[in-house]
């Protein structure tokens, strides 16, 4: 009777030492064996349709996965001619539908039971992804809406600041009203235009959220070209955000303060 057991990979960032520990599992079974029948074969597809196969001491190395093309799909796999014996181990990186997986099935269920183990802990080993806003993309979402939308209406009444400055005119009952209560109106006007800026913001926060979690992938290959690898992209959003971001978030807690002991 054949057995079956299967563990999902995800939130993982795998390194060259990480892929050749689990390589080494598989081709351990063939270094074993007692026949001729059982082989493994280890293949890298890259994001531009190279690929390159061998055994894991060959292709899991610095000299073949410096590519001019970010690595995309790692599978590892081992073969037993009787189909007796059968385990796989597919990664995708970034945030993929495919599904990362390893699959270990054979006849034996001592040896299923024995490799599965092999490779849940191979896994382990492996550092995690732990950014915390992949662990709560709803407020990611909302944090995004509001931020993008306080930017486009910050815009708007820049834009509105210097048309009043071209026609500088106001209707009369504006004018005729007591400071007091404009004062009064300002505040309201100011406290309705949070909901505004969010509602605004989610026509752009969606694409927004996806674009900053690929800088953080599910699955994450800490290897190949280094202008290529996600960390470096990582450092030019940081440096990003502080030039533009924390100006606004700046300028959003100044304006609170100012509201709350006004």
């Amino acid at each position: 009777m054949k057995r079956t057991r299967r563990v999902e990979i995800a939130e993982r960032i795998f390194t060259i030492p990480d892929l050749v520990r689990i390589g080494s599992i598989l081709d351990r079974q063939v270094s074993t064996a007692s026949d001729q029948r059982i082989w493994t074969n280890h293949e890298v597809t890259f994001e531009d349709g190279t690929s390159i196969e061998g055994s894991a001491s060959e292709v899991f190395t610095e000299e073949e996965l410096d590519r001019p093309s970010r690595p995309l799909t790692i599978e590892m796999r081992l073969y037993c001619s009787g189909a007796e014996r059968f385990m796989r181990v597919y990664i995708h990186s970034g945030d993929s539908d495919y599904g990362s997986v390893m699959v270990i099935s054979g006849n034996d269920a001592t040896w299923v039971n024995a490799n599965y183990m092999a490779l849940r802990d191979a896994l382990e080993k492996v550092a995690p992804q732990t950014l915390w806003c992949r662990r709560h993309p709803t407020f990611l979402l909302n944090l995004i809406a509001l931020g993008s939308g306080t930017v486009f209406l910050s815009l708007s009444s820049i834009l509105a600041l210097l048309l009043e400055q071209i026609w500088p005119t106001r209707p009369s009952f504006i004018t005729s009203m007591p400071p007091n209560l404009l004062s009064q109106i300002r505040s309201v006007f100011w406290l309705t235009l949070w909901p505004l800026r969010w509602l605004t913001g989610f026509l752009f926060a969606p694409e927004i959220r996806r674009w900053l979690l690929s800088m953080w992938p599910g699955i994450e290959f800490n290897f190949g070209i280094p202008h290529l690898r996600p960390d470096k992209r990582r450092q030019k959003l940081c440096t990003v955000l502080t030039v533009l971001v924390l100006p606004i978030i700046v300028s959003a807690v100044y304006d609170v303060l100012k509201m709350v002991f006004k």
